[in-house]
């Protein structure tokens, strides 16, 4: 009787094949080895036009993408020790970087230092652990480890501080409009702030500590903790408008992109793993991957160029560009 199941269930492996969707294979349009170095950090202009590195001999290198030229370098010298964070401005004509507890501006067409923030006294214990522009160049937000958002106006030297978070704060993302800024943190707390008076508007909480979360458009963001939950938050109504099913071990989200018009969502894995998912019903449409060199690469940031092409830098110095259109959404 076994082996009548076996030959039966051997003769309909090809029927079962058949009925499976495959999805569709994509393949970069483009590829740049950006650098042989390691990066410390890195992040891509809104537009993908420029890529900002931090580099492990603890220096900064601005390039221009369109034309694969270095235009900007800031030696080991003139930044403070053990530099770990880096942005960069939309139109890339500024950087911040940051150690634990300093943080220095850049003018990216002059080379020189603008600034920089000593913040040690007041951190006490804690340390920086994010950085991002609001209105480049003087005004910019700070994540803590202790749980602290600050927001800095270095033009009109002011420092307003607010301890929402009961642990680090590991994601600072801004609404394309800039009205809107978002916290997210390891007690799996994600804050939409109110930056008129900078005070929390309202919250959402999520079982585990937050390790993607990504600002669309009418108040929408996605939002994912380190386990299983994966979120389309309304955060005007303050409600869930969609959830991905995605629960496998050590598969959580590290970046998460959603498409302007509110169609699609790109996703990225710890590592060289893509997705792409409808939001219409929450679905996989694809997955693919980045080039990967080494056992530690991943994905360190991804923007959209226009609306069906995707740039991503991968902690490898890799830049890959790829065409969307070959999925169905």
């Amino acid at each position: 009787m076994k082996l009548n199941k076996t030959i039966i269930f051997i003769l309909l492996l090809p029927f079962l094949g058949a009925c499976q969707t495959e999805e569709p294979h994509i393949l970069a349009s483009n590829r740049w080895q950006i650098s042989e170095q390691v990066i410390v950090d890195g992040k891509l202009s809104d537009s993908g036009e420029f890529t900002s590195l931090l580099l492990s001999d603890n220096s900064l290198e601005l390039w221009n993408n369109q034309v694969r030229q270095k235009v900007s370098v800031w030696h080991n010298e003139q930044l403070v020790p053990n530099t770990i964070l880096l942005d960069i401005s939309d139109t890339a004509e500024y950087l911040l970087s940051a150690s634990d507890t300093v943080i220095q501006l850049w003018h990216t067409e002059s080379k020189e230092a603008l600034g920089m923030i000593d913040l040690s006294e007041h951190l006490g214990d804690a340390k920086i652990t994010q950085i991002r522009f609001w209105i480049s160049p003087h005004r910019f937000f700070i994540g803590t480890s202790s749980g602290n958002v600050i927001f800095a106006d270095t033009q009109n030297n002011t420092y307003r501080v607010n301890r929402h978070h009961s642990s680090e704060v590991v994601k600072l993302e801004l609404s394309k409009d800039k009205h809107t800024l978002y916290s997210g943190g390891n007690d799996g707390l994600v804050v939409k702030w109110d930056l008129i008076n900078y005070r929390p508007a309202v919250t959402k909480r999520l079982p585990f500590r937050i390790v993607s979360l990504a600002v669309g458009s009418n108040n929408i963001v996605f939002v994912s903790d380190a386990l299983k939950d994966h979120i389309l938050w309304n955060s005007e109504q303050d409600s869930v408008s969609g959830q991905i099913t995605h629960w496998k071990r050590f598969k959580w989200f590290r970046k998460a992109l959603l498409d302007p018009n509110q169609r699609w969502l790109v996703t990225s894995s710890p590592k060289t793993d893509m997705q792409i998912w409808s939001l219409d019903d929450m679905q996989m449409r694809g997955s693919w991957l980045v080039e990967t060199q080494s056992l530690g690469s991943s994905v360190q940031d991804m923007v959209l160029m226009n609306e069906r092409n995707l740039r991503t830098l991968t902690t490898d110095g890799v830049l890959q560009d790829w065409d969307l259109r070959s999925f169905h959404l």
